[in-house]
């Protein structure tokens, strides 16, 4: 297996096309040709490819195509993935493609990415696309934040603190953030001092310069680990397949669902939320100071503005809704309520968002069939089977006196 070689053509610097079949086809750039063995390392082939090509691979992916496949590529990230693209391809020729990472997502928009604080993520999101955003996900924080208790506290003071910690998570304002880490300092200083060590930048409301449209968590890995079953230990191409056909099936439900939304132009989520906020605005007293600017009372003063989408909770420019002061405003100014929601709360552009679909593959790989899954081996000593019982034959009972059968000498009441 040491002696395993193959002959990669390594392209650089073109584009994908896809024709209509579905498959795709690579065009322009440069190549080049390097001998690939069982024992060269994943950090061995990205550097040779960086000198290669003069290119920073930290913002670049490497991939290649599955033989008589050339609609699903093939991502190689460690020294794993790599053995097995060597042991498919032994003793033949590969194409193996660098795509530069910012390709994968059309960039006529700002975009905001959410993960669970990977080690130097942060760096190479920064780098790769630069006027985008990053932040943390509010679940693994959360979690990370509770591994973080005193055993000894009681549920109700742990409870507390969570809610303070979520509280801070969704703060708009200084003085607000300022108070939630206020009350988390009162039971624990070092608690608190871990919250402003993990960079509120990156995931509280007041501080992030990003928009979320009120998606704090990326669940996106959970889901796919929920549909690849552990226990049979399927191959890499039965874990694409699978995500595959749980990407259409999800696809398809959400479409079917979407066209069943007329009779709002909001999604149902979005138009209970504002029909939950709106039932609070039933006591403010809005005032009218000039033609788009509004003073809204409810205790306290804030002013919005209608024509730049601003208040000064903060809330609509953060959520892309309008929060309840704007919401007052709308509704004694016999506004429509649509016209000043973020485009991305519509009905039309989550059906957008699944009008396309993943067309099935009609000749699927032929290996899918004949790799079989690898049997674990179940814990403690294996039982051995019981022996089947064996069967015996039983030898009439004979009378040595009489030569009668069915009883003894002793019992027998012959005269003779």
């Amino acid at each position: 297996m040491s002696a395993e070689k193959i002959l990669a053509i390594c392209q650089f610097g073109g584009d994908f096309m896809t024709i209509n079949d579905g498959s795709m086809i690579y065009n322009g750039g440069e190549a080049h040709v390097i001998d690939i063995d069982r024992n060269m390392s994943f950090h061995e082939l990205v550097a040779e490819i960086s000198d290669m090509f003069n290119c920073d691979m930290d913002i670049h992916s490497i991939k290649y195509f599955l033989r008589n496949n050339k609609r699903v590529l093939i991502t190689i990230s460690n020294d794993k993935d790599l053995r097995r693209m060597v042991d498919y391809n032994s003793d033949s020729t590969v194409d193996v493609y660098i795509l530069k990472l910012k390709s994968v997502i059309g960039m006529s928009r700002t975009v905001t990415f959410i993960s669970n604080r990977q080690n130097g993520l942060e760096e190479i999101v920064s780098r790769v696309f630069e006027e985008s955003y990053y932040g943390y996900c509010i679940n693994q924080l959360i979690q990370e934040f509770k591994a973080e208790f005193d055993d000894s506290w009681p549920q109700d003071l742990k409870d507390g603190m969570v809610d303070n910690f979520v509280n801070a998570f969704r703060a708009c304002k200084v003085d607000e953030f300022d108070e939630c880490v206020e009350a988390i300092k009162v039971q624990s200083p070092e608690l608190a001092e871990w919250v402003m060590s993990t960079k509120p930048d990156l995931w509280s409301d007041v501080f992030f310069k990003g928009l979320r449209h009120g998606q704090y968590s990326s669940t996106a890995v959970q889901m796919f680990n929920e549909w690849i079953s552990s226990r049979q230990e399927p191959s890499v191409l039965q874990m694409i397949d699978t995500i595959r056909c749980k990407i259409m099936e999800l696809i398809y439900k959400r479409h079917e669902s979407a066209n069943s939304w007329t009779e709002t132009m909001l999604t149902p989520s979005t138009s209970l939320k504002v029909e939950e906020t709106l039932s609070k605005t039933r006591n403010f007293d809005v005032i009218c100071q000039t033609g788009s600017i509004f003073e809204v009372k409810d205790g306290c003063t804030n002013v919005v503005n209608m024509e730049t989408w601003e208040c000064t909770c903060r809330r609509w420019q953060v959520s892309g809704l309008p929060c309840e002061h704007a919401l007052a405003v709308i509704e004694r100014s016999g506004w429509c309520i649509y016209d000043f929601c973020s485009k991305y709360f519509t009905a039309e552009c989550y059906r957008r968002a699944y009008m396309l679909s993943i067309n099935p593959i009609a000749d699927p790989v032929h290996s899918l069939s004949l790799i079989p899954c690898r049997a674990k081996r179940l814990p403690g000593r294996p039982k051995k089977k019981p022996a089947e019982p064996r069967i015996t034959s039983k030898r009439a009972v004979r009378c040595s006196k009489c030569r009668g059968y069915g009883h003894y000498k002793q019992t027998c009441i012959s005269p003779t």
